[in-house]
């Protein structure tokens, strides 16, 4: 078997390595040690003498053990690559590409713990390798609680990072396995159960992507989920990127931003600007792309909201509505707000069916059928609720 080849977590740093110290003043043990990078890629014996005789004209230096190293595991000499390796750590313990060189070939002999300390220092000292580190102990670190007990341990920065990696390559089992190892520890963040919430509710997990979210990542924890089922329902947060965060998509011919100028209550509201020119094929279509995904029982639910207007033009106006999302139906919708208004509170009772699931609020203009049909005005949207009815 060609370790370089078949053992990718060996090759990449052996390779690293050469460009790193390729900087170094060049010199006799420099040009050895490049004859020797050489040899050993091709699978050649000869490296080994190679990199001792580069070796022995730079004893003190830890890329010349840990290359003798890898020339010996490449060899199958695993006790004498073992050696030299804990040299080349015992010299240069604050390298992070000698302590990953190291991790890489505990993890390829099979011993584990080691690999999962040497990768936990590197992960002390710098974030560029997190990928490479990460990468080993998904594939070769084994169970998942002694990866994070020792290969990551009091670390927070790595602990999130970690999280994230495994947000790519996981199933819900490490995944919440992981979560559950980031709350004891006191790591669990906005940030991560934002991203967590995200990967429940895309694997069809609402009800505890809603946990998370409440828990976490709601701006009114207090109240969300329990006198109101919508998150940032006055628009008194900028919304980001998240799970049960509001979303805009852009739309021809309208332009949404948060108002901190304008308000029912708070500070701020929601704007849209309807700037339809007669150009803008596309401005007389349904708009509903200001939403918030929401998670309901089975039960009897108001949804209300705030509008004003400003000349605002066309027979349709404003308003909300709710969809459920998994066979994409209007449960309810309130009426819509048009003209010039001060403003008025719009509100419609719906029930949700069977055993409830995953649906969504949004704020709509349906297409109008009149022949002024591309809309021009203002309208601010503020206060909404979604109430269970008890």
């Amino acid at each position: 078997m060609h370790l370089l080849r078949d053992r990718w977590p060996l090759a990449i740093p052996v390779l690293l390595a050469a460009i790193w110290i390729g900087g170094r003043a060049d010199g006799t043990p420099q040009k050895l040690a490049n004859m020797g990078y050489a040899r050993l890629w091709e699978g050649d014996g000869a490296a080994i003498p190679l990199f001792r005789e580069a070796l022995a004209g730079d004893p003190a230096f830890p890329y010349r053990w840990s290359d003798l190293g890898a020339a010996f595991a490449e060899a199958g000499l695993l006790k004498q690559a073992e050696y030299c390796f804990g040299r080349a750590v015992e010299l240069g313990p604050g390298s992070p590409q000698i302590l990953l060189r190291a991790s890489n070939f505990h993890f390829m002999r099979g011993d584990t713990d080691e690999g999962l300390r040497l990768g936990s220092s590197v992960l002390r000292v710098v974030p560029e390798f997190d990928d490479m580190v990460f990468a080993n102990y998904w594939r070769l670190g084994g169970a998942l609680d002694h990866v994070w007990a020792l290969g990551i341990g009091n670390q927070g920065r790595a602990a999130t990072a970690f999280f994230r990696y495994l947000v790519g390559h996981g199933d819900e089992s490490a995944l919440s396995s992981s979560w559950a190892w980031l709350e004891r520890r006191g790591f669990a963040r906005d940030s991560e159960a934002r991203i967590w919430a995200q990967w429940l509710l895309e694997h069809h997990r609402p009800g505890p992507a809603a946990v998370v979210w409440k828990a976490y990542s709601a701006s009114e924890p207090g109240s969300y989920r329990d006198t109101n089922w919508l998150d940032n329902p006055s628009f008194e947060r900028v919304w980001k990127p998240g799970a049960f965060e509001w979303s805009v998509l852009p739309f021809p011919g309208i332009r949404t931003t948060r108002d901190n100028r304008v308000s029912h209550t708070g500070q701020s509201s929601v704007r849209l600007d309807f700037v339809a020119a007669d150009f803008d094929s596309m401005a007389n279509q349904d708009f509903h792309h200001l939403s918030q995904p929401v998670v309901l029982v089975p039960g009897r639910y108001e949804l209300s909201a705030w509008v004003r207007t400003s000349g605002l033009t066309t027979d349709e106006g404003v308003g909300a509505r709710l969809v459920d999302q998994s066979v994409n139906t209007v449960l309810g919708a309130t009426r819509k707000v048009r003209g010039t208004t001060d403003w008025t509170r719009i509100s419609v009772l719906f029930t949700v069916p069977g055993l409830g699931g995953q649906f969504s609020v949004e704020i709509v203009r349906m297409k109008s059928l009149s022949f002024v049909n591309r809309p021009n005005g203002t309208a601010w949207v503020d206060d909404l609720q979604l109430m269970p009815l008890r």
